[in-house]
């Protein structure tokens, strides 16, 4: 009789992080930070909000602004940008 084999364990890759803006263009990346720089609407005044729901949440104004951050550049990547350098809004 044959013996049986051991089936080896895949090991698995890890998944590689990339910034969630990698999608975007270089001069619309540009466009989106120099307006939420300035303080100005991104994406109707949402950013302040959930920057401040983040920092309630996390207890810090650094961490509420880091989540926001990531936030805004999902929705930047799946909506895309204008030329204004603000978020288009969601397709009805």
């Amino acid at each position: 009789m044959a013996k049986k084999r051991k089936k080896k364990k895949k090991k698995k890759k890890k998944a590689r992080k990339t910034h969630p803006a990698r999608g975007l263009s270089k001069a619309a990346r540009s466009r989106l930070v120099k307006r939420a720089r300035k303080g100005k609407k991104v994406s109707k005044g949402g950013f302040k909000k959930v920057m401040m729901k983040a920092a309630k949440e996390y207890g810090s104004l650094e961490a509420g602004r880091r989540v926001a951050a990531a936030v805004m550049w999902k929705m930047a990547k799946k909506r895309g940008v204008t030329k204004k350098g603000t978020i288009r809004r969601k397709k009805k």
